[in-house]
């Protein structure tokens, strides 16, 4: 069962710009309740006037935030006026795990009210460059509003040297275990109006030092450098423990 009990350990903003800002809270469910405020914050001001185009993240983090929202923030969110994408998923099935977007069906989407034609599933065919050359059609040339990204997901980083077809609007990637992914390309990360990345624990200190400054700047090798819109990481203490100081 998902502990709810808020933490009491102090919050601090490390650093905020106009555009971009590292968030650290003194615990996990501090730094998703902090990102939840900013996310429906900004989807209520685009549904005022439209469609709200959203990508949707994966893994362990993104389960927690999902039920997060499910248990306290759901009515606050006009689903009826969500188109969502995801940003990243398994080019395969894979025996005995869940598929990203799967994770996001059953902690968040399942029950809402939203049209089954508004959400728009990633990947998982055997022909992978027919499924990503489709899956970049649906994106199409509009920016997505608002993109959520895991703090180990290829999104974070330039793509490889990969002599798979991908599309401009998507990259393949192999993982630590062999199993390959697409994921969005920094170039669609980077033209959304919202970018938010949340990390927390112990196993995303390292993958933030080598991504962040504490300036909130990103060190220049790396494919997520926000210049269309805003861009904001919640970590927590345990996440943010190895910043340093921008040289």
């Amino acid at each position: 069962m998902l502990n709810l009990k808020p933490d009491r350990a102090a919050w601090r903003l490390a650093v905020v710009g106009a555009r971009s800002g590292i968030h650290v809270f003194g615990s996990r469910l501090e730094a998703v309740q902090g990102m939840g405020r900013r996310l429906i914050l900004h989807i209520r001001e685009i549904t005022r006037h439209r469609i709200c185009r959203i990508a949707l993240a994966g893994g362990d983090e993104y389960e927690f935030f999902y039920k997060y929202l499910a248990n306290s923030r759901l009515s606050d969110i006009l689903w009826s006026r969500l188109e969502i994408f995801f940003s990243e998923e398994y080019c395969e099935p894979l025996d005995g795990r869940r598929s990203l977007q799967q994770l996001a069906m059953d902690s968040l989407l399942e029950g809402v009210d939203i049209e089954d034609e508004m959400i728009h599933e990633m990947g998982g065919a055997a022909d992978v460059e027919s499924a990503g050359q489709a899956y970049a059609s649906r994106i199409g040339s509009k920016p997505l509003d608002i993109v959520l990204v895991n703090s180990h997901s290829d999104c974070l980083s330039p793509p490889a040297n990969d002599s798979s077809p991908a599309p401009p609007s998507l990259q393949t990637r192999v993982d630590q275990e062999g199993h390959k992914l697409w994921c969005l390309s920094p170039a669609v990360v980077n033209r959304a109006s919202l970018v938010l990345v949340l990390a927390t624990g112990e196993d995303s200190a390292g993958m933030m030092a080598n991504l962040l400054r504490r300036d909130g700047s990103t060190e220049p090798e790396r494919g997520l450098n926000q210049t269309a819109g805003e861009l904001h990481w919640f970590l927590d203490n345990e996440a943010a423990s190895r910043l340093l100081p921008r040289r």
